[in-house]
Order: structure tokens, then sequence, then C-alpha cells
């Protein structure tokens, strides 16, 4: 059973892992921030050709800063973000791994920014959409879950591709993911709570479905719930999907992540992820069943007669993928 103390003694050791790993934290550049406004937190590892397209979206919904941790990019990252006015840089030498795959990281930042309004993360080909967008703005959609009593919001992870072979979805320069990415899978998700959280050994929302599943078989457990979005203080990053206190993951999803790995550029993604091999073990070996499959047929694609071309959020409302009506019961 989970009880308080349990929750207590995992809060306190987050906390010294985020106070002893903050020294190691280096600044390239850091800028003080008010009470009004929110800050958009990312990991980055040679990201540089989705950098532009991951700022231009949140740009797009009003987002005045950003806040980015390198680690090791040898690509044209980290000049790419030195050059934008509205991005602090941080690096962090440590591995990705040791720091619970990236979460630590952003504790720090948190710490950093302690007097944000709100905290987003995400990975930056995570781009987020919810009822209203593109015309409200992610600071007005913030005020309006802090209306209805949310401390942080859940989302759903929806893969994007294409409508043709994964080794063909180039994305343009001029052009953007959608346009080379533009459709999801429109049935096969299904989102479960634990009966009791306090009694789950490993509480989680299971959240499955979506192309791998479909393609390569469903796991008993899904990961596609994230909570991104902290609206109040005290609140931290457990891992890269969830949030202490726990309680806070549980409930009905309010927005979706477009999930755009599966471009042209996902067989360099999957060398990348099998040369430094920090993610979780189960995603390494999704990542190498997608290498393989890339390379015996250069004609894959995740395309089927279930496919939806996205156009508005109103789509995984009315799937009830998102919204009141998104847990199962």
């Amino acid at each position: 059973m989970i009880t308080n103390a349990y929750l207590l003694d995992k809060i306190q050791k987050l906390g010294l892992a985020n106070r002893e790993a903050l020294p190691h934290l280096k600044a390239i550049r850091s800028s003080a921030i008010t009470p009004s406004e929110g800050i958009v937190l990312c990991n980055v590892r040679d990201e540089a050709d989705l950098l532009p397209h991951f700022l231009k979206h949140y740009r797009a919904i009003g987002v005045k800063r950003f806040a980015f941790v390198d680690n090791g990019s040898a690509d044209q990252t980290l000049p790419f973000l030195l050059d934008q006015n509205d991005c602090d840089v941080f690096q962090f030498a440590g591995s990705y791994e040791s720091a619970k795959a990236g979460t630590i990281w952003k504790n720090l930042l948190i710490l950093t920014y302690l007097r944000a309004k709100w905290f987003f993360n995400a990975d930056v080909d995570e781009h987020a959409v919810y009822d209203g967008w593109p015309n409200i703005g992610l600071d007005e959609f913030a005020n309006r879950m802090s209306a209805t009593g949310r401390s942080a919001v859940t989302a759903l992870m929806v893969d994007m591709y294409s409508g043709g072979p994964v080794a063909e979805a180039h994305v343009k320069p001029i052009g953007s993911l959608l346009e080379a990415c533009p459709f999801f899978d429109g049935d096969g998700y299904r989102v479960m709570l634990p009966e009791n959280w306090r009694e789950d050994s490993w509480p989680r929302m299971n959240a499955t479905g979506g192309p791998v599943e479909r393609v390569f078989g469903r796991e008993r457990f899904g990961w596609l719930a994230k909570t991104p979005l902290i609206l109040e203080p005290n609140i931290y990053f457990q891992d890269p999907h969830t949030v202490l206190p726990i309680g806070l993951n549980f409930t009905p999803m309010e927005m979706v992540l477009l999930h755009f790995r599966f471009s042209a550029a996902l067989a360099q993604k999957v060398a990348r992820v099998l040369e430094h091999r920090g993610h979780r073990p189960r995603d390494i070996d999704k990542y190498q069943k997608m290498g393989i499959k890339m390379k015996e047929d250069p004609e894959f694609s995740f395309w089927y007669s279930g496919s939806v071309k996205f156009e508005s959020p109103q789509q995984f409302i009315e799937r009830e993928m998102i919204g009141p009506k998104s847990l199962a019961r």
C-alpha cells in the first residue's frame, strides 16, 4: 500500500536528488522570470532539425519563454538556440539515463524558475493541442485549467505519421511537421486508471494504442499518458511521464501531444537511441524493431484504413481520447 509516509519519503528523496544535481547544471544563458510568465522546458541532444518547428509551434500559441538543457549535442543545436532571444540555455554533462531520462534536469529548471506561473514539459518532437487550439494560447488554456481546480494537466501522446512510406516522409525546410506527417490512428486507444492507486505497487495511468502497438504488438502496459503541465508550486516531475504528488496524474486528459517521431529522420533517431542507449530497455527494443523493419521493407508505412488526417483537437474530443470522457470506466 502507498501510504502518506511512503509518498513523503519519495518526495524527499526526489528533492535531495534535485539539490545534489543543481550545482552541475551549467547556465550558458539564463534570465529572470516574472510570476506572470509561464515557461516551456525541453531537453535536447542533436535536435537542430526539429527545433525550428518546435519553437514555431509554441510561439504561435503565445509562449514567450523557453528553457533548454543541452546534453552534449554535436550538431548545430547549441548555436541555433543561442541565436534565439526567447530561449535560455543550459548544459548538463551527466548521462541521460542516470538523470532519470532527463527528469532531474527538468526539475532543476523548475528550481531555477520557481517564480514562473506554470511549467510545460515537452520533448522537441511533441506539439501540444487542446480544446480551442490554436485560437486559445497556452497561457489562456493554463488559466482555464486552473479555474477548474487543476494543479496539473494530463495529456495523451498521439503518434503522427505520413500516408506513405516512413522513409519518404521528408520535412521540407519551409514546410511543417504536419504537412509531412498529418495522420494518426483513429481508433484502438484505451486509457485505464488503477482501481485504487494507493493499493498499486506502481501506480500509473495505462494508456494504450497507436501505430507502434498496432504494427508491433500490444504490450500489457501503455505509455501514452503524460502529465506535462504544472500549474502550482511544490510539484515536480517524477519521471518523463508523471509528476509528484502521484495523485495528480489521474485526471481526465485535456490535451494531446502530437508526437512527430515517424518522419524520414526516424532511421537517424533509431541509430542515436541504439548508440547512446540512455532510453528505457523497452523503448530501445521498440526502436530496434522499427529500424529492422525499415531496413527489411523500404516501403514500410504506418498508414492503415483507420488513419485519420488531423484537422483540429475536436477530432480527439469526439473520439473521447481527451475531455471528461477520456478515462475508461
